[in-house]
């Protein structure tokens, strides 16, 4: 799986459940546009991980390969996990898809939040610069001159 990104792999990953789900689905008899809004509260993580990944590529493996993998790819891949179990449940036992689209959509804003949390700022950096650090992404103030008001009664130099 090399010649594949991580973004395209987890984009064929959603494009393999949304087809083998909809089958389950025609097998359940279930209502497509509960589906398809089952299907939306999964927009929110996906989407979130794939900005991610453009704005900051991870330096660490593929989830399916060798070697140690991101904590974004890790957490996106295990919600997306929980989120096809909780579903095919759903699907088999006649459980209401909308009211799981709506579980799924209010864990979206802590998912999305720790992953964008990582892609600006990585919790290792957190661990050496002190937590709440602010020394590398700190903007440079320009020095304040002349001080206002001027301390020794000057005028203010003209521009």
């Amino acid at each position: 799986m090399n010649f594949f990104g991580k973004r395209l792999v987890l984009i064929y990953a959603v494009m393999l459940f949304w087809i083998l789900i909809g089958v389950l689905g025609l097998f359940f008899e279930t209502n497509f546009f509960d589906l398809s809004v089952y299907f939306l509260s999964l927009t929110g993580f996906v989407g979130t991980y794939v900005f991610s990944e453009s704005v900051r590529r991870s330096t660490a493996t593929g989830i399916f390969q060798p070697g140690s993998s991101s904590r974004r790819e890790v957490m996106v891949y295990l919600s997306m996990l929980l989120w096809v179990i909780l579903g095919v449940f759903s699907i088999v036992n006649q459980k209401e898809l909308t009211q799981m689209a709506a579980y799924f959509g209010a864990l979206t804003p802590f998912v999305a939040a720790a992953i964008l949390g990582e892609t600006y700022k990585k919790e290792e950096i957190d661990a050496k610069m002190g937590v709440g650090s602010q020394k590398i992404f700190k903007k440079e103030e320009p020095p304040a001159y002349p001080p206002y008001p001027p301390s020794n009664g000057e005028e203010f130099p003209e521009s």
